[in-house]
């Protein structure tokens, strides 16, 4: 199986880009980070079923932080994360499609080093 995106996360990062474009423009140009690889995997999310959980961990940072991320401390990365989910719903009017156990899955972590074995209800 290849690691491509799925036609429902493309759309996603289309609509990051639009975003993006619309209310950030004047940070400069905008690249999509991949918070942990696009093709990152976690056997938690296998288990409830979401393909490609590096795929719906992105974010769109304008192009000189995604040239300096390794200056970025995962918790700022995970708010800058969280902080687009916020903003996607405002501008867009409606949640963002990322799934939201891969959202709790995320916040749970402690580290990018962390796996998370469960997620309680």
């Amino acid at each position: 199986m290849n690691q491509n995106p799925t036609a429902e996360q493309k759309r996603f990062h289309d609509r990051l880009r639009e975003m993006y474009f619309y209310t950030q423009m004047h940070n400069g140009v905008g690249e999509l980070h991949h918070i942990f690889g696009s093709k990152y995997k976690a056997k938690a999310l296998k288990e409830e079923g979401i393909e490609r959980p590096g795929e719906w961990l992105v974010m769109m940072i304008p192009k000189k932080d995604h040239d300096a991320i390794d200056q970025f401390s995962f918790e700022a990365e995970r708010g800058m994360f969280l902080e687009q989910q916020r903003e996607y719903q405002k501008y867009f009017g409606e949640p963002s499609p990322v799934p939201q156990i891969v959202i709790d899955y995320f916040k749970t972590m402690k580290s990018k080093q962390d796996v998370v074995r469960f997620i309680e209800e």
